[in-house]
């Protein structure tokens, strides 16, 4: 029949994936009918944002399928749940219009909808009063979106029956928290927690102190990027509210004296934090704000293991070691094959380098250990041998005739200007020696070198490195393995903490992150991973020896 040829035609042009697309619904209830294969066809299709409009109570006035305020709250929980399971990739938003045309360009969606679904029994799609609101709120001069129809069998069996709705709206709604790496479990807490917003909803993102006992900290996007997701999603939700998104250093943040706010949206594990926050506000002459509970059970109740840990930060920081964090840390494409490939490993003091080294070695790279060469290059008879004495004087050094550290490291680590003339010694000889060593390494057929240097960033010499590899470490068990390893006090730990570069600072070079803080089995398959891919970098599928 014609229609079919119709829709034949339809999904030939949806081959190519829309960059954001929207559902469009005659029957905001209907929404309850989708069924996983509904969505795993739509996001064959959708290589971006999937706009759903919601049709709440009082929001259409000449729409007649008007679901209460609860009725929505239960559709956002199913179709996140869903997507979670069977449209990964999508970046699902729901729309919760109002009544009004958008009047301000802020209020336009942030991508074009580039294709509207519909339901295949939808006879006139243009002229549903839902699909009118999405073309109010296209950027300008943008093409008419392609209509695609879907075969939905709506039975209502899952559509809600129609009620009261009793959930409570707000004139000024808080939420808080981290919002790393976007994802759907944030998008559903803020979907829910706008939805009740009348006026005005705060959000306070996490950063500084708060972020210091976070799981690889060092992982956490920046702020101006979480702020930016957070922002963007809401506008494109309800941009009618007023949006706040504001930055916290403290459990409170804006909540503790702000009058305007009167609710606080949380999930169940921060039910403490909450009555913190209304002790605070009652100290400070403000009323109780009303605690609103999202039920993120419902949601994440269904979900596989695998699925779940892509709904959490710390399992998706977890799941970035080993791998390439940009192709801009890529420096693959430098190496010519004439010489080793060298990686740069560095990282703070206690964070496990000499751990990740023997696994390396063990899995065919060359190791160079900068310490050991430290130690060689001013051993009486040297060039640097004579410069450093000459510098420090002869009280350094030991009745054997070698330089002794113990009386040496006092005189440098208390003032900046003499460990500089040390490594301005030192450093240059490091680096031949190990320049020697990597030659020789090359001659013997080895093709992955790797330069082992604390202070590989301090002295530049990542700048001869084709990758440079940071193991990280949060401080508090750096903390406790210097103590438990030099026999030190906390404050002598602390102080060789502080001296040197922070992980933060070193971040912006590395183009592998890894972290021993777990049981050695999962450094190990760290490692590997970090190799394998490495492997795949250099054309090769042969991991466990070198090129």
């Amino acid at each position: 029949s014609s229609s079919r040829v119709l829709f034949a035609v339809a999904i030939l042009i949806a081959k190519m994936a829309a960059r954001s697309a929207a559902l469009v619904m005659e029957n905001t209830a209907h929404l309850f009918s989708m069924t996983p294969q509904l969505i795993q066809s739509i996001s064959s299709h959708v290589n971006g944002i999937l706009y759903v409009p919601l049709v709440c109570e009082n929001s259409i006035s000449d729409f007649k399928h008007q679901l209460s305020l609860s009725s929505v709250s239960r559709c956002i929980t199913s179709l996140y749940s869903l997507s979670s399971k069977h449209a990964v990739t999508v970046d699902l938003r729901p729309l919760l219009h109002s009544s009004s045309p958008p009047k301000e360009p802020s209020e336009k969606l942030s991508h074009a909808v580039e294709t509207v679904f519909v339901a295949h029994s939808t006879k006139d799609p243009e002229t549903l009063p839902v699909y009118k609101l999405i073309l109010q709120r296209q950027p300008v001069l943008v093409p008419r979106p392609s209509i695609i129809k879907l075969d939905l069998e709506v039975d209502g069996k899952n559509e809600p029956v129609t009620e009261e709705s009793d959930r409570k709206c707000f004139n000024g709604v808080a939420v808080g928290g981290t919002f790393d790496h976007f994802h759907n479990g944030h998008r559903l807490f803020l979907s829910q927690s706008i939805l009740i917003a009348r006026k005005r909803i705060l959000i306070g993102i996490a950063d500084g102190p708060l972020l210091v006992n976070k799981t690889l900290a060092e992982l956490i996007e920046p702020l101006d990027k979480r702020i930016a997701a957070v922002k963007g999603f809401l506008q494109d939700v309800r941009p009618e509210v007023q949006i706040d998104v504001v930055p916290i250093t403290d459990v409170y943040g804006p909540t503790a004296w702000d009058a305007g706010l009167d609710c606080l949206v949380i999930t169940a594990d921060s039910s403490k934090g909450s009555e913190a926050v209304n002790q605070e506000r009652k100290k400070r002459g403000l009323p109780e704000m009303h605690i609103e509970c999202v039920d993120m059970v419902a949601f994440e109740g269904g979900l596989t293991e695998m699925v779940a840990a892509k709904l959490s930060s710390t399992q998706i920081r977890q799941n970035m070691l080993g791998e390439l964090r940009s192709p801009d840390t890529n420096r693959t494409s430098h190496w010519k094959k004439d010489g080793p490939f060298i990686i740069g490993l560095t990282g703070g003091i206690a964070s496990g380098k000499s751990s990740v080294c023997r696994r390396l070695a063990g899995l065919g790279a060359h190791v160079i250990d900068c310490d050991k060469l430290g130690h060689a290059a001013y051993e009486p008879g040297t060039t640097a041998y004579t410069k450093v004495v000459d510098c420090f004087g002869p009280v350094i050094v030991g009745e054997d005739g070698r330089i002794n550290r113990k009386i040496l490291g006092p005189i440098v680590l208390k003032d900046k200007n003499e460990m500089k003339k040390l490594t301005d010694i030192v450093w240059p000889e490091i680096r031949q020696l190990s320049f020697d060593r990597i030659s020789q390494a090359w001659k013997e057929g080895c093709k992955v070198c790797v330069l082992d240097a604390a202070v590989l960033l301090e002295a530049e010499w990542d700048r001869y490195c084709h990758e440079v590899w940071l193991c990280i470490l949060s401080q508090k068990e750096a903390l406790k393995r210097i103590m438990e390893r030099d026999g030190v006090s906390q404050e002598v730990a602390e102080r060789k903490i502080v001296a040197q570069m922070s992980s933060r600072d070193r971040m912006s070079y590395a183009s592998v992150v890894l972290s021993t803080h777990w049981e050695p089995e999962v450094t190990q398959k760290q490692v590997e991973k970090a190799w394998s891919l490495l492997m795949e970098r250099l054309g090769t599928c042969n991991s466990r020896s070198p090129l």
